[in-house]
This record gives structure tokens, C-alpha cells and sequence, in this order.
């Protein structure tokens, strides 16, 4: 896996989505509030450190999960649970709600809560040198969290800012960003002492910032996407605090060959497994260093395509799934998702509006029982943002449920991806996209 800096695509995005990720503190307080919470603390020493929650070693076994349910009602913390994690992630607080922290607990997890903040644009939205008047409200807003979540049981670590410091390109607002970063670690840490503070950086982009200028942080929050083994290496070599792998995945569109729109190439659900078992499998072999780790994502995030970084395809489990259910819970995998191999089209470029295509999809069933094939289209933006829901589900219509089928083309001009999922009987699927292009006569 090449080690890059370029960072795909990620949660919310400046001042506007701000707001709505920060209004979760609308549902405080917590019902737990006055109730002890868990004493979290990091013991030992490096190359041997460990997390005690509530005195006793816990071997954290995460996974991404920033909301509750999807759109088709499917349960991704029992989802989570099911595939062996007993710790989930989130970005911001409107994620993080009563709600969300409720339904964890009664699942046996935990939460990494995540605090969103925001990285400094070119277009001057936000600043951490002169806007007083944010820094107050995110303050304030962390505060407010902090304050009514720290007794909750589902708690275990705070994670405050997520790649902020990669999409902020001036030296001087990074500077600044950290400054402000440290302050807020220490505010939190005089508020709850018993909740480590996690900041997570776009690859390394942070180390520095984090070693010079936030010293308080406790954890580093490291998000990978091939790499792995050298960022572990700069980090234990300039940081004296653990990390945590707040994602990892398989590699991102910049590292992937390009089709003939000039768009990714999406990886089959069998190539991407790999990422996922190896890194899970770097992290344990470096437990001591790294405290463990959160493969992205069970839910519906949509950058690159609708299928990229998702574990699942809406209630559906896809393969890397079952990969990481295997290595968590120690026990052999049962059955397998139909492997999508290849998706084909009799015309790919130049389609006129609504113009009938052939769409056929090379597949393996491994336990060869009846599949049943879905297919639909989105737009096919790839632009690096901090926007989650990059792209959109497009109408397609289509004739049949098989490995064989006529579609009519998207109605307005543009390129678009192409899917299909292959559900088995026990609600697993194999996944794969290709794209074409229509143009107006």
C-alpha cells in the first residue's frame, strides 16, 4: 500500500455544517449525568501501553458508526456488535446524542465521541486567529457536551477535531488551530480527568503540531488509508503518547488507476477485504504502540461512490464485514457473500439521454444459492472535501433482476457510476460500480 498524504474525502464541512454537527447538544442533559461514569486512564509504558477502563485492561476492537440507523431502518450498532466491536466512533456531536450513547450502551459498547471542528478554508469562513466569536461557540458547545456526557457509561475516550489540520493549508491558522486545540484538551481534561482526549490527523499531517503545540492531547487519532507502517514509524518516533487508528480502509481514488471517464476504479469487495484484514492485522501485531483501531465505515457515507468505504450496503453485509467479524470474534467465517468480479456495459461513453444500455455482471456464489441482483446509479464526484455525502442516488431504470439486464440511460447529461449488489439469502452482498457518460444530442 503506498503511503500518502492526499486524504479522500471526510466528514461535514465548514461553518454550515458545523452548526447541524454541533446541534446534537440540543438533547442535553443526559439522563446519566449524575451517575458515576467509567475511569478511563492509559497505563504503562511506550511500546507497552494499554487502556484501563475502570481498573481492568480493555483490548480495544473498533468500528466507524456515526449513526444509530440507515435509511432502510438498519440497525448499525447492532450491526457493530454483531461483527465483534465493543467500541464505536463518531465525528460530531450531532451524532453522538442521548440517543446514540443509549443505544450503544445497551448493546455493551462503547463510544469514542467525537467533537467536530472546523479546518480553515481558502475562503475565509472561519479562523482560529480572528474569528473570537466561533472559538467562543465552539468552546462553549465542547463544554456543554462534555459536561452532561462524562458520567455517561457508554463513554471512553472524547475525540476533538478530526483532519483539521490537513484541510487547513496556511501555516499560521494551523498554528493557531493548535494553540486553540491545547486549550480546549486542557479545559476538558480539568472538567472529566477520567476520558483521554484523542486528536485525529489526515495521515501524520498533525504529528508536529500535536508534539509542539498540544501537548495535552493524550492520544494521537491517526486516519490511514495505506501507509500504515510508515506512519506508525514517524509516529513512535516523534510522539511519546499511544494512537489509535481512527480509520483505516482500503486505499483511497488517488491511488487508483482511471478509467476511460477518468474516474476511479473501484476495487471489488475482495480486493478491498485485504486492506482491511492486513491493517487490522498491523494493529494487533503493534499493540502497545497503537491502542487499537476503527475501520471506516458501517453506514451510507457516499464519497467517490456510494459503495467505497462502507462496510455494508445499507442492512447488507458486505465482505470485509465478515473478514473483520472473523478476526474480532476469533471465530472461522460461515457463509460468503456472492464475489462480484466484474461489471460490464455494451456502451459505455457517449449514451443519449434515456438510451437503452446492456449492463452484465460476472459473479461467483460461493455456496452457490439463489442471488438476486439490485442496480442503480449516483453522480460521480470524487473532489477531496470534508463533505459526507458527496454524492447522490440517480434513477435507473431497469428491466430485471439478473446477472443480465437492460437499463435506460440517466435523463441529463453527465457521468454517472453504475451499481449493482448481489444479495444471497442471509442478507450479504457482493458490490461493485463502473461508470458511463451521457450527452445531450
Amino acid at each position: 500500500m503506498a503511503s500518502s498524504l492526499r486524504v479522500r474525502p471526510r466528514w461535514f464541512g465548514c461553518v454550515a455544517w458545523l452548526t447541524v454537527a454541533l446541534s446534537g447538544c440540543g438533547s442535553l442533559p443526559s439522563r446519566h449525568s449524575s451517575s458515576p461514569g467509567n475511569v478511563v486512564r492509559i497505563a504503562g509504558t511506550k511500546g507497552h501501553w494499554q487502556i484501563l477502563l475502570n481498573g481492568r485492561p480493555f483490548e480495544l476492537q473498533g468500528v466507524g458508526a456515526a449513526y444509530a440507523r440507515g435509511s432502510d431502518g438498519a440497525d448499525y450498532l447492532a450491526m457493530a456488535r454483531a461483527m465483534g466491536a465493543n467500541t464505536v466512533r463518531t465525528w460530531g456531536t450531532r451524532q453522538g446524542t442521548r440517543e446514540f450513547l443509549d443505544q450503544a450502551h445497551r448493546y455493551g459498547l462503547y463510544v469514542d465521541a467525537g467533537i467536530w471542528l472546523n479546518p480553515v478554508y481558502e475562503d475565509g469562513t472561519c479562523s482560529y486567529i480572528t474569528d473570537t466569536a466561533y472559538q467562543r461557540q465552539v468552546r462553549d458547545e465542547t463544554i456543554q457536551y462534555v459536561t452532561a456526557y462524562k458520567n455517561h457509561p457508554a463513554i471512553l475516550f472524547w475525540n476533538i477535531g478530526n483532519e483539521t489540520i490537513h484541510f487547513t493549508r496556511k501555516e499560521e491558522e494551523r498554528v493557531a488551530f493548535s494553540r486553540f486545540l491545547e486549550a480546549l484538551v486542557q479545559e476538558v481534561h480539568a472538567i472529566d480527568p477520567h476520558h483521554p482526549v484523542i486528536h485525529t490527523s489526515a495521515f501524520t499531517s498533525a504529528v508536529d503540531y500535536v508534539k509542539r503545540y498540544a501537548p495535552s492531547v493524550d492520544i494521537f487519532g491517526l486516519n490511514v488509508y495505506g501507509g500504515l507502517e510508515d506512519a506508525h514509524r514517524e509516529v513512535i518516533d516523534k510522539l511519546s503518547i499511544p494512537y489509535v487508528v481512527t480509520e483505516f480502509g482500503p486505499i483511497g481514488p488517488w491511488d487508483r488507476p482511471r478509467d476511460i471517464h477518468g474516474k476511479a476504479i473501484e476495487l471489488t469487495d475482495v480486493e478491498r477485504s485485504e486492506f482491511y484484514e492486513q491493517q487490522a492485522a498491523f494493529i494487533q501485531r503493534h499493540r502497545g504502540y497503537a491502542l487499537g483501531g476503527f475501520p471506516f465505515a458501517l453506514g451510507e457515507a457516499n464519497q467517490v461512490s456510494l459503495i467505497w468505504w462502507n462496510l455494508n450496503y445499507q442492512r447488507y453485509k458486505r465482505f470485509a464485514f465478515l473478514k473483520l467479524q472473523a478476526l474480532y470474534t476469533k471465530q472461522p467465517m460461515g457463509n460468503r457473500p456472492p464475489a462480484v468480479r466484474a461489471l460490464e456495459f455494451s456502451k459505455q461513453q457517449a449514451l443519449r439521454p434515456g438510451e437503452p444500455f446492456e449492463i452484465r455482471v460476472d459473479y461467483w456464489e460461493p455456496e452457490g444459492e439463489a442471488v438476486e441482483f439490485r442496480y442503480f446509479a449516483s453522480t460521480s464526484e470524487e473532489t477531496p472535501t470534508l463533505e459526507e455525502f458527496q454524492n447522490r442516488e440517480i434513477p435507473l431504470k431497469v428491466d430485471g433482476r439478473g446477472p443480465v439486464v437492460k437499463a435506460e440511460a440517466p435523463r441529463q447529461e453527465g457521468i454517472y457510476r453504475i451499481y449493482v449488489v448481489a444479495v444471497d439469502p442471509h442478507d450479504l452482498a457482493g458490490t461493485l460500480s463502473g461508470t458511463i457518460s451521457v450527452t445531450a444530442p
